[in-house]
């Protein structure tokens, strides 16, 4: 008996320790500028303010504002599932999140057309490999291609 008590401390403790939390809703607005790429997700009376994680904006403002257009002009109005990986904002004013569509990540065509760059030395990179990798995976494709801040003239 007092064994699984003890498991089920363990258990409570851990699942209590989790930090993502899951906010679906509608894409209501989106913004950049210090903080990253920012999202409005609202869901009835209920709003979040959300930013891409494990990414980073372009140093180019001209890029910046062509990324802005593109992520409102796809995904306004949108019914997007906000994973939101840390609920403290630390300095910045949104939360860290993975933003999907229909099941795919919404990071990855805008860092596979070159709007975005993988930021690798995030402080989540280690606790999400996988989406690091497929984030890379994406870059690459920027890269190879020399799109966006990947373009010839760019580099």
């Amino acid at each position: 008996m007092r064994n699984i008590f003890i498991l089920v401390l363990i258990l409570s403790m851990m699942i209590g320790c989790q930090s993502e939390e899951v906010f679906h809703g509608d894409v209501d607005g989106v913004s950049y500028g210090v903080d990253g790429l920012s999202f409005n997700v609202k869901n009835g009376d209920t709003e979040k303010k959300v930013r891409l994680a494990l990414v980073q904006l372009p140093k180019d403002e001209v890029l910046e504002r062509e990324m802005g257009r593109k992520a409102f002009n796809s995904y306004k109005g949108h019914t997007v599932t906000a994973t939101i990986i840390d609920s403290a904002k630390e300095k910045y004013l949104s939360a860290p999140a993975f933003l999907t569509l229909d099941d795919q990540d919404i990071a990855i065509p805008l860092i596979e057309e070159g709007y975005l760059r993988v930021d690798e030395d995030s402080k989540y990179a280690e606790k999400y490999p996988e989406k690091v990798k497929a984030y890379l995976d994406a870059q690459e494709v920027a890269q190879k291609n020399e799109l966006g801040i990947w373009g010839a003239d760019e580099n």
